[in-house]
């Protein structure tokens, strides 16, 4: 558990080391999601939404921990330096859901100040999300996660791996809509909850799996 927060303690100080210019891009992606918001303030599509913004987040994450380490060798240094492969892997998906879910919070917070300043001049009503909205959020995240961890061991280029991810969603978001069609909302998304946490447990067997091998050390090509 102690070497799992020091994964995570390390990428936090790395991801706060970052270009400013990558603040940036977080802060446009966030008020761009929080007027997304305000326009949809309810209903399947604002989970849609919702969900989609946490693969954005997770893959980028992702991306930048299990892929840009490896190229640059710093995976195999810490593979080398006595901490478990289990807590590396933990660590790097702790670190990467703590940040999707933090982020994730901030464009609903911000889109209800414009659903109130919208709202007060009569043109849109705030923003809600459904009860259960945050567990399928959370389930998706640790899929995202866990799932890139996984994909970086089969897909030598990272590009596939958002591909797939997002292939993912679109089979997941059709589930969704088709459920809503005959069931109540609450049920379509606690179904959908129990079938996004069933693969992403899926998912970290097989990243632990693949972490515990030898296929950790390959090259990856952009």
């Amino acid at each position: 558990m102690k070497d799992t927060f020091l994964i995570v303690r390390k990428e936090f100080l790395h991801f706060r080391g970052s270009d400013p210019s990558v603040f940036v891009v977080y802060v446009i992606i966030v008020l761009m999601y929080s007027l997304v918001f305000a326009a949809n303030p309810a209903g399947a599509a604002t989970l849609i939404w919702w969900l989609a913004f946490s693969l954005i987040i997770s893959g980028t994450f992702a991306n930048m921990i299990f892929i840009a380490e490896r190229w640059r060798g710093n995976l195999e240094i810490w593979l080398t330096s006595g901490v478990s492969r289990k807590s590396i892997l933990f660590g790097k998906m702790l670190f990467v859901m703590i940040m999707t879910i933090v982020l994730g919070a901030l464009p609903l917070v911000i889109s209800r100040w414009w659903s109130l300043l919208l709202f007060r001049i009569g043109a849109v009503e705030q923003t809600s999300i459904a009860p259960a909205g945050p567990l399928l959020y959370v389930a998706a995240t640790a899929m995202n996660c866990s799932s890139s961890a996984w994909f970086s061991f089969k897909f030598t280029n990272p590009r596939l791996i958002n591909f797939v991810n997002l292939l993912l969603l679109g089979l997941l978001a059709g589930a969704y809509y088709g459920l809503q069609q005959v069931c109540a909302e609450y049920a379509a998304i606690l179904a959908m909850f129990a079938v996004i946490a069933s693969m992403a447990g899926i998912f970290i067997l097989l990243a632990l799996r693949a972490f515990e091998s030898e296929q950790v050390i390959q090259p990856i090509t952009f």
